[in-house]
Parts: structure tokens; C-alpha cells; sequence
């Protein structure tokens, strides 16, 4: 989950004029990131290393306490629902492959 970088550029809103007044180069970098070309060899090498970090790791527990300057990594994981009411949160084929590998 992420929040927004910046404010929609396409809507004149109060937040707007705010960013376009005290940080006005964000248009420039929020185009910048939209043109921006990503590998995607570059996110699979990175998924590969966070899953090799996570198999490799050693749970925190109160008999074993660490501190920051012993961590090589922090990770934090979390669960979610596939569904928040009636609303989907994930695509559906994320939604099938999930489901897929549970079964396993």
C-alpha cells in the first residue's frame, strides 16, 4: 500500500496551488516519474533478493532480542483480504494465482 506521490495534476484544487506555491518544481518531477522507463528484469532481480532475505532470516522474539545495528535487513510483512465489503482489492488474475497457490 502506498499514498499518493503527488496530487493529481488535472484537478485545480486547494492542495495544488498549495504544492504548485511552496514545492513548484513537483510537476516536473511527477512527469519525470511518468516517462521514467523501468526494467523489468530490474523488479524481478529485486523480488528474487527480498524472497531470499525472507527464506534466510531468523524471526524476532522476545528470548531473542536484536538490535538495528545487528540487522542486516528488516522486514515487515503483512496480510490483507481479498475483498474489503463488496469492493475487490486485488486484480483478478493476482486474485486467481493466490488462490492457486494456497491450494498447493
Amino acid at each position: 500500500m502506498r499514498f499518493a506521490t503527488y496530487p493529481p495534476e488535472d484537478i485545480d484544487t486547494v492542495i495544488a496551488q498549495l504544492w504548485d506555491k511552496y514545492l513548484p518544481i513537483w510537476r516536473k518531477h511527477a512527469e519525470e516519474k511518468r516517462t521514467e522507463k523501468k526494467d523489468p528484469e530490474d523488479s524481478k532481480r529485486l523480488v528474487e533478493h527480498l524472497n531470499n532475505v525472507g527464506k534466510n532470516s531468523q524471526p524476532i522474539t522476545t528470548e531473542r532480542p536484536v538490535t538495528a545495528d545487528e540487522a542486516d535487513h528488516v522486514m515487515f510483512q503483512r496480510t490483507m483480504h481479498l475483498k474489503k465489503g463488496k469492493w475487490k482489492l486485488l486484480p483478478p488474475e493476482v486474485e486467481e494465482q493466490l488462490k492457486k497457490e494456497v491450494k498447493l
